[in-house]
C-alpha cells in the first residue's frame, strides 16, 4: 500500500512492540509513507519524529511532499506523544502540500481534521483503504 514496494529510501523503528516505518518514492514522485502501529508514546514518538525529520531530508528539497499515512493500526496517543508529533508536522509545515490519513473510524476521522487546522496543512483522512490508495495512484503514479 502507498507504494513501499517501489520505495528508494525507507526506514522503521520499534518500541516496545509499537512500530513505525516511512518511505520515499522515487523521482519524479513526490509521495512519501509513513505508517504507524501501535500505541504512541512519548519515547516511541520520539523515534517516529526522527524518522519524519529523516525523510524530510532525503526528500527532494525542492518539491512539497504529499503523505500517506496509514494510522488504522494505531491504538491511542498520551497527550505528550500526540503534542510531540503534531509539532514535527508543524514544524516542517512548508514541505508539505498534503496530509492524507487512513484512519479506523470517522470519529478519529474528525481528530484528524482538527489537528490539521491547526497546523495549517490541508488534510484529508479516509476510513476506507480502497478509496485512499485509489487516490495514491491518482497522485503517486501506478
Amino acid at each position: 500500500m502507498f507504494g513501499e514496494e517501489r520505495a528508494t529510501w525507507r526506514k522503521s523503528c520499534e518500541v516496545g512492540g509499537a512500530r513505525a516505518e516511512v518511505w520515499l518514492l522515487p523521482p519524479p514522485s513526490r509521495c512519501v509513507g509513513l505508517r504507524i502501529v501501535g500505541f504512541l508514546d512519548l519515547a516511541f514518538t520520539k523515534k517516529v519524529v526522527t524518522l519524519i525529520e529523516a525523510a524530510m531530508v532525503a526528500a527532494p528539497s525542492d518539491v512539497k511532499v504529499v503523505a500517506f499515512c496509514d494510522y488504522q493500526a494505531l491504538t491511542g496517543a498520551d497527550a505528550a506523544g500526540r503534542k510531540l508529533i503534531q509539532d514535527a508536522v508543524k514544524k516542517n509545515k512548508e514541505r508539505f502540500e498534503l496530509l492524507h490519513y487512513l484512519v479506523s473510524s470517522k470519529i478519529l476521522a474528525l481528530a484528524v481534521q482538527v489537528a490539521g487546522l491547526w497546523h495549517g496543512i490541508p488534510t484529508k483522512t479516509w476510513t476506507s483503504r480502497a478509496l485512499v490508495e485509489l487516490e495514491f495512484v491518482r497522485v503517486g503514479g501506478k
